[in-house]
């Protein structure tokens, strides 16, 4: 007889079936509406103008990113008054195996929840709830440098088609700013909250520190900054270059599409908002296409050295004894 255990359990498969099932489809048809929109020898030729070198420039920028964004986190652990932050070097080990997660599996959300456990430790009592609430704020710093970005660069040269810059600009700053706020009253919430949500709530860190936080924003800034250089330079090598100014504006909009959850890691989408927003200043359909698939390989060998240092040395390997 099935028990309510099992009947819960086939249920969550058939869930889990049903959205990969979207997440297949959306992305088939994404490169399908691609395939007719894009000249097959147009796409050729441009897949032959890139050179191995140029690919390895862009995934050592793809590193520098990631380098930056360690920083980052260890910033956003001091302003959140963690009590014993791991080193630089495990931090990079969890960054580089949380982006293997994020990378290749479907929603990129997963290896942040991966970082958030591995560093729990980092907080003493309040543990796993601090440490992802950190994790959280990190990615909101990060869409909120995105927006910021691609405001300021179309205040300096406006897109024909892309949202208004101010708009962007409040957008990025009030995702930043409601993190920070939602954390410093989480723990006032947790007192009128029903349980089990308001033990949560009262061990969410509270920002302490403000100049790490600020240091963080500016680091996200060169996160974002930095990818779209990579596809600056991939679009140069294609044919004639875009303005500097398109490129800050897109990629980061672009590579966004990684975090929609009906898309295998916005494989497709990307793609599809690489080729229809560089259209816009001018940039054929080829070499967009191909630009969005050499950035997107770059990004995937990064990540998959953070798959093979799990391999290699699983998390529990180097995390100290709780």
């Amino acid at each position: 007889m099935q028990t309510a255990a099992d009947r819960s359990s086939v249920s969550t498969r058939a869930r889990t079936i049903g959205v990969r099932l979207v997440q297949v489809a959306v992305t088939l048809a994404a490169f399908a509406y691609l395939y007719m929109h894009v000249d097959r020898a147009a796409l050729v030729d441009a897949y032959l103008r890139i050179s191995v070198a140029r690919l390895a420039a862009v995934v050592a920028i793809h590193y520098l990113a990631y380098a930056f964004a360690v920083v980052r986190w260890r910033l956003l652990l001091s302003a959140f008054g963690a009590s014993a932050p791991p080193p630089l070097w495990r931090l990079t080990k969890y960054y580089l195996i949380g982006a293997f997660y994020n990378t290749y599996l479907p929603g990129g959300v997963g290896g942040d929840v991966v970082r958030g456990l591995a560093s729990r430790d980092a907080f003493g009592s309040t543990g796993a709830a601090s440490a992802l609430a950190v994790v959280l704020v990190e990615r909101v710093l990060g869409l909120s440098a995105m927006l910021l970005l691609t405001a300021a660069a179309t205040f300096v040269d406006p897109l024909p088609g892309i949202i208004a810059p101010w708009l962007l600009a409040c957008l990025g700053s009030a995702a930043a700013l409601g993190s920070v706020v939602g954390l410093l009253l989480a723990r006032r919430l947790s007192l009128s909250m029903p349980a089990p949500f308001d033990r949560w709530l009262a061990k969410l860190p509270v920002p302490s520190r403000v100049w790490p936080l600020l240091g963080a924003l500016t680091l996200s800034v060169a996160c974002q900054l930095l990818p779209a250089l990579a596809g600056h330079a991939l679009l140069s090598a294609l044919g004639p270059a875009p303005r500097l100014t398109a490129s800050l504006a897109i990629v980061p909009i672009a590579t966004a599409a990684a975090f929609l959850p009906f898309t295998l890691s916005g494989a497709g989408v990307r793609e599809a908002i690489f080729v229809n927003l560089f259209a816009l200043v001018g940039v054929a359909a080829g070499p967009a296409l191909v630009a969005s698939l050499a950035l997107w390989l770059s990004q995937a060998v990064v990540a998959a050295s953070g798959g093979l240092w799990a391999l290699l040395r699983p998390l529990g390997a180097t995390r100290p004894p709780s």
